[in-house]
């Protein structure tokens, strides 16, 4: 009877430990002037430095997170997906960018393809692709490069049929790098004219 008793609860304590809360690394991005103090559940803190992308590894499922002390608000992290986490609720943007396999297809795109989009940020107007992300603590990643990633210089791809002519990739941007950006742009001329 012992033997059984023992049995069990050295059986049920595998089991508890078996099993494995499901975890991935996410992306925390704080592009403000000051640190960000983030606690998850009440217990786990993580601080991010002014300007910093930080990467953790961290559980998933329903979560409750607070910042800087304020008050706890609910996300929920799914396995399956890939996120920025957001603290500071910064704005972002997401950029179509296009690598086109010749000059004339790029031409040929432009002339049946107008501009789907012009955006105001900082007070210069920008023609483009582009999506706002406003006010979101958790964003689900829908982009190819991240806030601190540069897009490529040029692609190599093989085609897959006779009618594609380039290939788009996105680019998360945070709002104050969309600035500098378009600031580049202005100055020095469009880099994406040359792809």
């Amino acid at each position: 009877m012992k033997s059984n008793y023992f049995l069990a609860l050295f059986l049920g304590c595998v089991s508890f430990f078996s099993c494995e809360v499901p975890s991935k690394t996410i992306t925390i991005d704080n592009p403000s002037p000051e640190k960000v103090v983030m606690v998850l559940d009440g217990v786990e803190t993580i601080e991010v430095l002014a300007g910093e992308a930080k990467r953790v590894l961290t559980r998933f499922g329903k979560r409750e997170i607070s910042v800087n002390g304020g008050e706890a608000e609910a996300i929920e992290l799914k396995p399956d997906l890939d996120y920025l986490l957001n603290p500071t609720k910064s704005t972002y943007y997401v950029e179509n960018i296009y690598y086109f396999f010749s000059k004339s297809a790029r031409e040929s795109h432009l002339r049946y393809n107008k501009s789907k989009d012009t955006i105001q940020v900082g007070g210069m107007v920008l023609n483009g692709e582009f999506r706002r992300i406003k006010n979101q603590i958790l964003i689900p990643k829908a982009w190819t490069f991240g806030p601190t990633e540069m897009p490529w210089e040029a692609v190599q791809v093989q085609k897959r049929n006779a009618s594609q002519d380039y290939q788009v990739t996105q680019k998360l941007y945070r709002e104050q790098d969309l600035v500098v950006r378009a600031l580049q742009v202005i100055l020095m001329g469009d880099p994406e004219k040359e792809k």
